[in-house]
């Protein structure tokens, strides 16, 4: 039984319980969880998703794909896994353990996690973060891709160091601001561009069925509802918290974010969401949703990297974080000093 003073001093660092059950003095409420888990997904990718969709079919159709399709299967996926994480108070990589022995948890984890979402994907997003703060201020050599992939990186590493605690905070913010950006820009097209009617009777500029569209969306958060929930769940206080949050992102605030850029694509006529708003004279609610947006985002890639990371080598979960933080973003910079931005 560790003391109470190793408790307390667990308490002031950034380790995160990252091997071992969160105790139930450390968890937080349904309100918490909602927030977190709704910044944490909600990010830039599903409104480019939602741009997808309505390049390819009109309103009724994209609303069928996410609510029958999409939104149920990843709703289902993403509870169970999240009661898992809320039970056990254990990573997702920890739990591993318990199908696929210790060292197969820790292969496992290291080869899926670490390496592709914790480094890979991590420089993937801040490479991208690079690409579209140069597309918004083309001339600035602080945002150029390379430049602001290094300074994005760096946030991201500084959030992801101190853990669950930066994510809870950054949610309070990140998640009422892309409410309320995504609601202005569908409100301005809708006044411009002739009414909730003229959203009803657009027509897309491609054609997409609906199973390709339902396979869409389900493939842009099948790999997160499966592994990433626990990750955050685990900090629940009861597992139904964790399965009403999920859920309540799923049905709530993702159709919210997706369908409100299918109906602003629809009106505007761009497949990419970021240039239709800046058409609308948004232009700091795209450099707002972008930086806030990609930052929580990647933040969270990085989280399980480093606590898959923890759990495969001997180290503490918020010194992983920076080790394959800085790997992964001098990646997005090297892919960034070599990337051309079309004009």
């Amino acid at each position: 039984m560790s003391s109470p003073d190793s408790t307390r001093h667990k308490r002031f660092t950034f380790d995160d319980y990252s091997l071992e059950e969160v105790p139930i003095t450390e968890r937080y409420g349904l309100y918490n969880l909602f927030l977190t888990l709704s910044a944490s997904f909600g990010a830039i990718a599903v409104l480019f998703a939602g741009g997808v969709l309505g390049g390819g079919l009109n309103f009724v159709g994209a609303t069928i794909a996410v609510l029958t399709g999409g939104t149920t299967v990843l709703a289902i996926i993403g509870a169970l896994s999240g009661a898992i994480g809320a039970y056990s108070g254990l990573s997702t990589y920890v739990g591993w353990r318990f199908p696929f022995g210790r060292a197969g948890g820790k292969i496992l984890g290291f080869a899926l996690i670490t390496i592709t979402t914790g480094i890979g994907w991590f420089a993937v997003e801040s490479w991208f973060f690079g690409v579209v703060m140069n597309e918004i201020f083309p001339h600035n050599p602080f945002f150029s891709v390379w430049a602001a992939a290094l300074w994005g990186g760096a946030l991201m590493i500084l959030s992801t160091y101190i853990g669950y605690r930066a994510l809870s905070f950054l949610s309070y913010f990140i998640l009422p601001q892309h409410v309320w950006l995504v609601a202005v820009g569908l409100l301005l097209a809708i006044s411009i561009h002739g009414g909730w009617g003229a959203v009803l009777t657009a027509v897309p500029k491609s054609h997409m069925t609906l199973t390709e569209a339902i396979t869409d969306t389900v493939g842009l958060y099948i790999a997160g509802s499966l592994i990433a929930p626990p990750d955050i769940t685990r900090f629940a206080r009861r597992a139904r918290d964790a399965v009403t949050a999920w859920v309540l992102h799923m049905y709530v605030f993702y159709p919210f974010l997706i369908l409100g850029a299918v109906a602003i694509v629809l009106l505007t006529g761009s497949v990419i969401i970021t240039e239709d708003m800046l058409k609308l004279g948004m232009g700091v609610g795209v450099l707002l949703i972008i930086v806030l947006g990609q930052w929580i985002i990647n933040t969270v890639n990085l989280y399980s990297g480093s606590l898959s990371f923890t759990n495969a080598v001997p180290i503490r979960r918020d010194y992983s974080s920076v080790i394959i933080g800085i790997v992964g973003t001098l990646l997005a910079a090297y892919w960034g000093g070599y990337t051309q931005v079309p004009r």
